[in-house]
């Protein structure tokens, strides 16, 4: 699908360095339609992942150069009232990897000469050296707590602010596809645009096979959790 228009129009850059994060391939996927547009307009883009992420976007572009950039590595818990506690354990590793990101960031912008930085939901990924956008569909992250809902919020936006714009990938109308979460009643400080939604998919002349597909990504052991589940049900 298209990015909106008033995203990509003002580009005046030559080469931008492009990482989405390692928190299932739906990240990586919808990187995929950003960077062909970015070619489209003669914009060298550079990719920086690794693992599957890197895998699979190395498929899609062969001819784009990827560095090789560590992922959040994040696990889910196995119980569903465990799960918090167990992303909330995993909060110092986070910090880190956001730590390493702006460091390793700050280095590949004066090697490569980047520069413009897309960032798609890795927090630090930005830098005061060049524009850094932030793409995320969850401005508001839902805990199941009003009050926590709104510390997260909080949380989350410190990070977002730190970059020049966010990009969220929906429509703005009332008739969207994420609600709450990416249409919050309190927005960032810095310029919010909605830039449509974004798939890699287009659409098929050839006869159904299928009445439904599921794609399955996403952090362990939630992900084989859900495939057996799904098994177990049909």
């Amino acid at each position: 699908m298209k990015i909106s228009k008033n995203i990509i129009n003002h580009f005046s850059f030559k080469r931008i360095l492009i990482a989405p994060l390692d928190w299932g391939l739906g990240h990586a996927t919808r990187c995929i339609p950003i960077i062909k547009e970015l070619q489209q307009r003669q914009i060298e883009v550079i990719i920086a992942a690794d693992g599957a992420i890197a895998t699979l976007l190395q498929r899609e572009f062969p001819e784009i150069k990827i560095i090789c950039l560590k992922g959040y590595n994040i696990s889910y818990g196995k119980w569903k009232n465990l799960f918090l506690l167990k992303i909330i354990s995993q909060l110092p590793k986070m910090w880190k990897v956001i730590q390493y990101e702006r460091n390793w960031l700050n280095d590949m912008i004066a090697l490569h000469k980047i520069e413009a930085v897309i960032s798609d939901n890795r927090f630090g990924f930005c830098s005061k050296k060049v524009p850094s956008f932030f793409i995320t569909h969850q401005l508001q992250i839902k805990s199941g707590s009003f009050f926590l809902d709104k510390i997260i919020r909080k949380i989350n936006y410190y990070f977002i602010n730190q970059f020049d714009e966010c990009w969220i990938p929906d429509i703005e109308s009332a008739d969207n596809y994420a609600g709450t979460l990416s249409h919050p009643t309190v927005f960032p400080k810095i310029p919010v645009k909605y830039i449509g939604l974004l798939s890699r998919f287009k659409k098929s002349t050839q006869e159904k096979k299928y009445k439904i597909a599921i794609v399955l990504s996403g952090p362990e052991p939630q992900r084989t959790i859900f495939e057996k589940k799904n098994h177990c049900t049909t």
